[in-house]
């Protein structure tokens, strides 16, 4: 959490120093190299953001994979059985049109 605060910080204050800085120039060429600090400052918060979705990301994950991990241990095992029906569903094409089914 300091690292990203910290970079979104410094990327913000970069970014408002760069636009203060380069709305004193009289044309682009003047005011080019405060656009490059401008992009700079706003990678360095892009970057701090990325950082904080991804650890927060990680930081779910290992939640619900301790609550699983604890539900897993609280319940007792159970037996699963599974069956196949013998008959199988009919494709589409063999099904009756709808309007034959509405009649009925």
């Amino acid at each position: 959490m300091r690292l990203a605060g910290g970079l979104g910080v410094i990327g913000a204050i970069g970014l408002v120093f760069c636009w203060w800085g380069g709305s004193g120039e009289r044309t682009f060429e003047d005011g080019k190299d405060w656009v490059v600090g401008a992009v700079v400052a706003a990678a360095l918060i892009i970057l701090a953001a990325v950082h904080l979705l991804l650890r927060g990301f990680r930081r779910l994950r290992e939640a619900k994979d301790d609550a699983v991990n604890r539900l897993l241990i609280a319940l007792p095992p159970v037996a699963v059985h599974f069956e196949i029906p013998a008959e199988r569903p009919r494709p589409v094409a063999e099904l009756a049109p709808v309007s034959e089914v509405a009649l009925r």
